[in-house]
């Protein structure tokens, strides 16, 4: 995909959320230079600081699997990035740039699966999947050095973006035993997806201070972008469009509905919860937006799909 149409769509949202995380970090950031100088200003950057930490898949990777493996190939590819160009996590950097203090912790890596069991990294061991990457962020934030590099002050927030991946592997294992998955198969690959994502949250939410620090409540908030839409890439056949758009539907609907529920037990966790009240913010499926704005238009690639198409696929997701 081209990188100016790179999810641009996405920035709209998180521009909001990175400045209500930057507002809260402003506030308190004031108070404690007033306590400190008597009502002075301080000569120290007063934007606020934001730490955006990313989990996803190479829609996301900045360089994690070039520094790993060198794919993608240098030559061809952005700077570590699977695109001719940056990506959605540069642009919202340099859009808030001016204003906020944005420190991007990225754990994205290029080919990575929301569940272990849908992914590839048992044959590319330099993949990270989802729980591992979750498992690196958490030693990352609650390491001293990292907590004295952020600063006391620093406002978190979480961003997934991954499953497509899942989708993709399961997919090609059916096409290549002959045929669709079943609908227990498509059942199934919703549920785990759905499942691993909300781990995620779940286990963000669970380590309590070690990573929110001073956000409580409602300033906890993990963004979980949509599946993107595998049947408007140029690589999906006509064949194969109804099937993949059925699914990327399911586990996004199956999602809002699984993060409304957890959002329900938020709101009535024990009052001394530093969780009660936070959100799981699932935001609306942009891919039709993005894939509107590619020039030239997407062009399907041919019945060679299976061996070919999903290659491509591979170097986008």
């Amino acid at each position: 995909m081209p990188p100016h149409a790179s999810l641009r769509s996405a920035c709209a949202v998180l521009l909001v959320l990175v400045a209500m995380a930057g507002a809260a970090a402003a506030r308190e950031f004031g108070a404690k230079a007033a306590a400190t100088n008597g009502g002075a200003a301080a000569a120290v950057d007063s934007r606020p600081a934001v730490v955006l930490a990313v989990f996803g898949d190479s829609l996301s990777d900045t360089g994690n699997t070039f520094r790993a493996a060198g794919i993608p190939q240098a030559d061809l590819y952005y700077q570590g990035r699977y695109s001719n160009g940056p990506i959605w996590v540069d642009y919202l950097a340099a859009a808030v740039s001016n204003t906020t203090q944005l420190t991007v912790l990225n754990y994205a890596h290029g080919g990575a699966a929301a569940c272990p069991e849908n992914g590839a990294a048992a044959q590319y061991p330099f993949i990270r999947d989802l729980p591992s990457q979750t498992s690196a962020f958490l030693a990352d934030i609650s390491a001293p050095q990292t907590q004295g590099q952020l600063g006391g002050g620093r406002r978190l927030l979480p961003v997934s973006f991954i499953g497509n991946n899942d989708v993709r592997n399961v997919l090609t294992a059916a096409l290549g035993a002959g045929g669709f998955p079943t609908e227990q198969a498509v059942a199934a690959l919703v549920g785990s997806i759905t499942s691993c994502r909300l781990a995620w949250a779940q286990q963000l939410l669970g380590a309590g201070e070690a990573v929110w620090r001073q956000q409580r409540g409602a300033e906890r908030v993990l963004v979980l972008l949509p599946v993107a839409r595998l049947d408007i890439t140029p690589s999906a056949p006509e064949l194969l469009k109804p099937v993949l758009k059925t699914v990327t539907d399911a586990i996004n609907n199956a999602l809002t509905v699984a993060a409304a529920a957890l959002n329900a037990e938020l709101a009535s966790a024990p009052v001394n919860s530093g969780s009660r009240g936070a959100r799981l913010l699932v935001t609306a499926d942009f891919s039709g937006v993005v894939g509107a704005t590619v020039t030239p238009p997407f062009a399907t690639l041919g019945a060679d799909w299976g061996a070919r198409g999903w290659s491509c696929m591979m170097e986008h997701a």
